[in-house]
């Protein structure tokens, strides 16, 4: 993981919002890197009084990334970001590389896998989380339907003790078996959704 010394601000630049009838839903983009930058959907509560807690809400192996969590795709069981907000949660859905808006480079990239680039925008969204009035920021969780999400979400919060609970369906298989599949030339993507 690079140091804290390689931050850069988060200069956090919104764009669309939609008022749902329990919360509103705000799109944004977040600083991670020099030129590089997180597409999210940031779901708030309507009528917060004080702090709430917060989730970071990872999508799975999907074309339209935060959508699907965010409320925007067809499968009802994936709406986690857009369920938990109607619940009081503040929810975060950020695209992982090289799904919905985020266009990453892996050629490119000086980390050895998508997972690490996810983990480091991970722990970038939860210092965006924690920056928020309205959030309460001992309490940041992550939650996920299945499987990439729930990959990143399990080695996210190896990696970022400030997460305080876990949830993934269907995100873990044995290494063997991933290996496995990458000896038989799929990528990383092909291989999170060989695995399952």
């Amino acid at each position: 993981m690079p140091s804290d010394k390689d931050k850069v601000a988060l200069d956090v630049k919104y764009g669309d919002e939609v008022k749902a009838a329990k919360y509103t839903r705000k799109k944004l983009t977040f600083a991670v890197a020099d030129g590089e930058r997180v597409p999210a959907w940031l779901l708030v509560p309507t009528g917060i009084k004080g702090k709430m807690p917060a989730v970071l809400c990872l999508h799975q192996t999907i074309k339209i990334g935060k959508d699907e969590p965010a409320g925007l795709g067809k499968n009802e069981e994936l709406k986690y970001a857009h369920h938990l907000a109607e619940r009081g949660y503040v929810a975060l859905a950020p695209d992982y590389p090289s799904f919905g808006e985020y266009k990453y480079d892996f050629a490119r990239s000086k980390f050895q896998s998508g997972s690490m680039v996810a983990i480091r925008d991970n722990m970038r969204a939860i210092d965006f989380l924690q920056s928020l009035p309205e959030v309460d920021a001992d309490h940041i969780g992550v939650v996920i339907g299945h499987s990439l999400g729930g990959h990143n979400a399990m080695f996210t919060a190896a990696f970022d003790t400030r997460i305080k609970a876990v949830v993934s369906n269907c995100g873990f298989t044995s290494f063997p078996k991933i290996l496995r599949r990458q000896d038989q030339g799929l990528d990383e993507r092909e291989v999170h959704a060989a695995a399952r």
